[in-house]
């Protein structure tokens, strides 16, 4: 602890001294803008109370020598807190973290570390159970509702975000740790996954598109993109869709379904497997996918709440010069730009809540075709913390086909 600048007691004399002289209950301020209140021992050594960081952070319970010690409640600056038994100041034993976005880990610490088994929850509902070892996990298993994702698969995903593979055992480790990673990831050519990502307007799809494929190198189709490849291949399919287009007609459900269809059947897909951005739409077109034979192992649904939806869309501007773009709050153009950047005719309050609501309409429908499959991630999170609930949920139905094609050998 800091110096000590003041000390009144408050058990009856309202004492103030420059010094903690003796045990009762007493408010103590710190030289450095600490504050404590709470309750000493007669040998002065020992206190339970309430200390108060001059940094925001806050800590209730008991103190030793100084140092917490017992059981404790501390709040950091941010609002995440940490529940649970300190020995010489540090995290020992049991405790709950507890973050600011919802997530929660529970297990056991040492020495300020994550030590032995723990359970990590995230806001979504997924769960990490695992060991840990010196603060790295070293066993894990996930879950999120009925998915599934193997120690393996759970490790080597984690490993991949963490710098030195959670360890310090220098470059030779590292290059081996790599060959190992190549020979892995041949095993896990399970077969073309099929992929179907859906969320309202603004949920923030486009980017988890482009996460997906690049990490899973799965072709990334929109029904807009195949209705022009139709069109540019000059096939019959494309001259009627070409035909609507051109009249602004909307294209009918069979023409649309005709165009994933010759699109589904391209090399690309066969062999790579493929990611539906926003398709199907309806009950009725899912329906009609699954008359094609085609394989969905995930659905994912990105979850906003409509007043953030709105709130995303109508502060969204566009650089008409480099095609950038910006929004007013989350990520405002530099000066330099703000004259000329502009919104979208169709960026407006009445005409998003328009898409939210078509949205709203199908999903429910979507929702129960997709059932066995489907997985709901909170897109309110950081567009990286969304990443990992999506990259933990295509491991584990990856995995899953993995399972069911050595099954079927």
């Amino acid at each position: 602890m800091a110096k000590v600048q003041s000390v009144q007691y408050l058990d009856g004399e309202e004492e103030v001294e420059t010094a903690v002289t003796r045990g009762g209950r007493a408010k103590v301020v710190f030289t450095n803008g600490d504050e404590f209140e709470g309750d000493f021992g007669e040998d002065l050594l020992k206190a339970e109370g309430v200390y108060r960081f001059a940094s925001g952070a806050r800590y209730e319970g008991a103190y030793a020598k100084g140092v917490k010690e017992g059981q404790g409640l501390y709040t950091y600056p941010n609002g995440d807190t940490f529940e649970g038994t300190w020995v010489g100041g540090k995290k020992n034993g049991p405790g709950v973290e507890v973050f600011g976005n919802g997530d929660k880990f529970e297990g056991a610490w040492a020495d300020d570390m994550r030590d032995g088994d723990g359970v990590y929850t995230y806001a979504s509902g997924a769960k990490l159970s695992g060991t840990w070892r010196h603060g790295e996990i070293v066993d894990a298993a996930w879950e999120h509702g009925s998915k599934r994702m193997s120690a393996r698969s759970v490790l080597r995903k984690l490993n991949k975000h963490v710098s030195k593979r959670f360890s310090r055992r220098g470059a030779a480790a590292e290059a081996q740790d790599q060959e190992q990673d190549q020979d892995q990831d041949q095993d896990d050519n399970v077969g073309p996954l099929g992929v179907i990502i859906s969320g309202a307007p603004a949920s923030g799809k486009g980017t988890q598109c482009e996460y997906i494929r690049e990490a899973f190198g799965l072709v990334h189709l929109s029904t807009g993109d195949m209705l022009r490849a139709a069109v540019a291949a000059g096939t019959e399919l494309g001259k009627k869709a070409k035909a609507l287009m051109e009249s602004g007609q909307l294209v009918p459900d069979d023409v649309v379904i005709g165009a994933v269809k010759e699109r589904l059947a391209q090399d690309d897909v066969q062999q790579n497997g493929f990611l539906l951005d926003g398709f199907p739409r309806t009950a009725a077109q899912a329906a009609a996918l699954d008359e094609l034979g085609v394989n969905v192992h995930i659905f994912i649904i990105l979850n906003v709440p409509d007043e953030a939806l709105v709130a995303r869309v109508v502060g969204r501007r566009i650089d008409p010069e480099t095609g950038n773009s910006y929004h007013v709050e989350f990520n405002p153009p530099p000066p330099e730009i703000e004259e000329r950047v502009v919104q979208r005719a169709d960026d407006t309050e009445e005409k998003v809540k328009v898409r939210v609501k078509a949205f709203h309409k199908n999903i429910d429908s979507i929702r129960a075709f997709y059932e066995a499959v489907t997985v709901e991630v909170d897109g309110m999170q950081t567009k990286d913390e969304v990443w990992a609930d999506v990259e933990m949920a295509l491991a584990a139905a990856r995995d899953d086909l993995a399972v069911a094609l050595q099954d079927a050998e």
